[in-house]
């Protein structure tokens, strides 16, 4: 939320604590951990990449949404391409590597409790077509 141009918050935060704080301000605090801890920035940090894997299966799954969807549905290998391509040089190789090994835990720990391959994540299109295929 803290991206959007019409989006108030403080200068001082950072993605994901803005979308928090945004959320809090409007009465649901209880989704704000779950979209705290979501940027690829945070695997980038020891500490924080431990708090996503200790976090509660809803923060990790958004974590790890966060890392597969851009404007498409992509693999990780497309993701990170596509990261690359948009911000050069941002971290140096081996803090990249760190970044990359993190995101594909997330999406084995998060696959394995959906009983799901990574190659079978899609995007569904419509609600009522989310909730008619879950409740099969």
């Amino acid at each position: 939320m803290d991206k959007l141009p019409a989006a108030e918050k403080p200068g001082h935060l950072r993605h994901g604590d803005g979308s928090a704080v945004w959320l809090e301000e409007r009465g649901l605090g209880e989704l704000a951990p779950l979209v705290r801890d979501h940027p690829v920035t945070r695997l980038a940090d020891d500490a924080e990449a431990q708090a996503i894997a200790d976090a509660v299966l809803g923060a990790r799954i958004v974590a790890y949404a966060d890392k597969r969807a851009g404007q498409e549905l992509e693999s990780m290998d497309e993701r990170f391409r596509s990261w690359d391509r948009r911000y050069p040089g941002g971290w140096d190789a081996t803090v990249g590597a760190t970044v990359v090994a993190r995101a594909l835990a997330l999406e084995r720990d998060v696959c394995a409790a959906a009983g799901v391959e990574p190659e079978q994540v899609r995007r569904l299109r419509w609600s009522r077509r989310a909730l008619q295929e879950a409740a099969r």
